[in-house]
């Protein structure tokens, strides 16, 4: 009775630290490949990337990290990054199998002072 009292306690803390995020294997395969975005001359180093959906609506939280200035932003062509966060929106719709709208959004993670919106959009 012990054991399966014990067992059963540890199946069910288990169970409660499980993750149950369905865009996991998504994250995991964007984070291997986009883990600098480049423009040929400039690079931004991505420090983490989070993928998840809100009213239907798939999302995605890239984080630049830097001690300080913009983390290279203001030197990086946009346009490159447009085409960069393009190529990033069709992986996840083929991943999930999906047409619709993908809302990337960019933000610099400052390790002192407040966070800061780089660029969003939809692609």
């Amino acid at each position: 009775m012990k054991k399966l009292l014990i067992i059963s306690l540890f199946i069910i803390s288990a169970l409660s630290f499980a993750d149950n995020n369905p865009y996991d294997y998504v994250e995991d395969k964007l984070q291997l490949k986009y883990v600098e975005l480049t423009d040929g001359k400039n690079k931004l180093d991505i420090d983490d990337i989070d993928v998840g959906s809100f009213n239907n609506k798939i999302y995605v939280n890239m984080e630049v990290e830097a001690f300080s200035g913009d983390g290279g932003w203001s030197k990086f062509d946009k346009v490159a990054y447009d085409k960069i966060a393009t190529q990033i929106a069709d992986d996840i719709r083929k991943m999930t199998n999906t047409s619709d709208k993908i809302e990337i959004t960019l933000v610099l993670e400052r390790e002192i002072g407040k966070d800061m919106l780089l660029h969003e959009g939809e692609y």
